[in-house]
């Protein structure tokens, strides 16, 4: 539940869900300007469309993958 949920449990898997993803986009693109084109594909899960209870932050980190 949101309200017994500590701050660094919410930053692990946000990080982990949306700053990873990130990261490695960042590091691949610099291959991909060299090499004048590529394709990143990221899959995420439903979990962004329906939560699933105790689970808010993987939840919140996925449904920013649906925007």
């Amino acid at each position: 539940m949101l309200y017994k949920m500590k701050e660094e449990e919410w930053d692990e898997v946000v990080d982990i869900h949306m700053k990873g993803p990130f990261l490695c986009i960042q590091a691949a693109s610099k291959y991909m300007m060299e090499k004048k084109g590529g394709h990143v594909i990221n899959v995420t899960s439903v979990a962004g469309l329906v939560g699933t209870k105790g689970q808010i932050n993987y939840s919140a980190a996925k449904e920013e993958s649906f925007r």
